[in-house]
């Protein structure tokens, strides 16, 4: 965990997995546990303050402000903020969790085939979620005036059933909180930023429409606004007024209706924008109802699952390990690398991985983690009720405040296939600390931390190795006879091992 040690309860709430690290938390996976901590429950989202700022007044403030406000904002569209809590000194939030894939993934992966009538769709659920929060009040009727300053495709999430959830209000801007936004600071991603949030200019609603400007120009002309230019041009742009509003100017198939809406989200004079966000969705709603009829929920799930497919599959098979360790009731744990991150999150991990928590140790995973005996038995993984993970995706997910790092999402790697072409298949999951691991298998090229794929079960003993510079390497020999998931945990290696520093 770098700077914090591990902690793997918070209250009532088991983390199972490293999501994201933030400069301000760092953001779990985890599970309720219910009675006795026997009862696994559903999937949650925790964001835990980090050591670091934990003392700081300021942050704390600030992480409470984030739990006020979202705690307050109860829409289908915005997600939800299930408690704030204090556990043993540790802070942190509680947040639904989401199955689906936030929108900035989804156009890396799908951009090109992504149907215009569902890109709107989305656009139009992330209005009316926005325009909730711009609404709210406080308890006494007084309007909070809450601009989210961030809305972006990274903090857009979509569920593989169709549902579309803003994210991320943990630098939102409402009347009352107790932490203030430094004069000259600007915050949020330079790239969906109001001319006026570039000029650190007082802000209203009109700023996250802006935002939302952005975000249907480019969904019009399938490619990025401010394409190919460094951040502070886009700043002097901004500043100067001078940025394009138009997508008709590089998309002419633009229909006309659609380019005049995007020109009036994007103004630059924000008195000459839509006045609320209700308004725009209504013109967008307009213009499907009269051009391009809105597609269901079901059917944006539909074709968000297809596109995920793969991915999903790892995922769910990623997460249903972990909580078969966790049944195994073992309370020591070991962080492991997963370096494809778990796709439930706005954000990706800063570090470019998740982390899993798993126990330290059980029976089968002896040799992979310290033994180097190559006589240990396989573990076969167990598989949980898929009625676990079916109630758990209807959840919701946000993380909130992770900083984004864009990087190569490789592909999981297959082995050599074993000589037995006709034999049924075995899934074989391995896991490893620390995160640069890599394995082979038998006398294969070195595949990914983490590695899950198919292999022939064929009966025979295989060689599975992981290495890491610095790092003693480790071994373990299994028989693809049943599914096999293990985890290796490396030791640094001696001055005079022989291995890199």
């Amino acid at each position: 965990m770098g700077d914090q040690p591990v902690v793997t309860r918070l209250g009532r709430y088991r983390l199972i997995a490293e999501l994201g690290r933030g400069g301000m938390a760092n953001v779990f996976l985890a599970v309720t546990e219910g009675a006795g901590g026997v009862q696994f429950n559903k999937l949650v989202v925790i964001k835990r303050l980090r050591e670091h700022v934990a003392e700081d007044p300021e942050f704390v403030t600030m992480l409470i402000d984030e739990g006020r406000i979202a705690a307050r904002l109860n829409h289908p569209n915005v997600v939800q903020t299930l408690e704030v809590g204090r556990e043993g000194g540790e802070l942190f939030l509680a947040m639904e969790y989401l199955d689906g894939q936030a929108l900035h993934r989804i156009l890396t992966r799908g951009r090109e085939t992504f149907p215009l009538a569902m890109h709107l769709a989305v656009l139009t659920d992330v209005l009316v979620g926005i325009h909730d929060a711009h609404e709210l009040k406080d308890f006494d009727g007084t309007p909070l005036n809450i601009v989210h300053r961030d809305v972006t495709p990274h903090n857009v999430f979509v569920t593989y059933n169709g549902q579309v959830k803003v994210v991320d209000f943990g630098i939102a801007k409402a009347e009352g909180r107790a932490s203030e936004t430094r004069s000259g600071t600007v915050k949020g991603k330079i790239l969906y930023m109001a001319p006026e949030q570039a000029r650190s200019l007082v802000l209203d609603r009109r700023a996250d429409i802006f935002s939302v400007g952005v975000m249907l120009y480019e969904a019009c002309i399938r490619g990025r606004m401010w394409q190919g230019m460094a951040d502070a041009d886009v700043v002097r742009a901004l500043q100067n007024r001078t940025f394009p509003r138009s997508p008709r100017e590089l998309a002419p198939d633009t229909h006309p209706e659609l380019d005049r809406i995007c020109r009036r989200a994007l103004a630059a004079e924000r008195t000459e924008r839509y006045e609320t966000a209700e308004e725009f969705a209504a013109d967008l709603d307009a213009f499907m109802s009269a051009h391009l009829p809105r597609p269901s929920n079901r059917e944006l799930g539909a074709w968000l699952s297809t596109l995920y497919q793969d991915r999903r599959e790892v995922t769910r098979k990623l997460i249903e390990a972990q909580l078969a360790d966790l049944k195994r009731e073992a309370e020591d744990v070991t962080i492991v690398s997963v370096a494809e991150p778990i796709d439930v999150t706005g954000e990706e991990a800063t570090d470019g991985t998740t982390q899993v928590l798993s126990p330290r140790k059980s029976p089968n995973d002896a040799a992979a983690e310290g033994d180097n005996s190559d006589s240990a038995t396989p573990r076969r993984i167990n598989r949980l009720r898929v009625g676990l993970f079916a109630s758990a995706a209807v959840a919701a997910a946000a993380v909130i405040g992770v900083s984004a790092a864009t990087r190569v999402h490789r592909p999981f790697t297959e082995p050599p296939p074993a000589s037995d072409a006709g034999a049924t298949d075995v899934t074989l999951i391995i896991r490893a600390l620390p995160h640069e691991t890599r394995f082979t298998i038998d006398e294969g090229g070195p595949v990914e931390n983490p590695y899950i794929g198919k292999v022939k079960r064929d009966g025979t003993e295989h060689r599975i190795t992981a290495t890491a510079p610095g790092f003693e390497p480790r071994s373990q020999t299994v028989k693809f006879t049943d599914d096999v998931s293990l985890r290796f945990t490396l030791g640094r290696a001696t001055p005079d091992a022989g291995h890199g520093p």
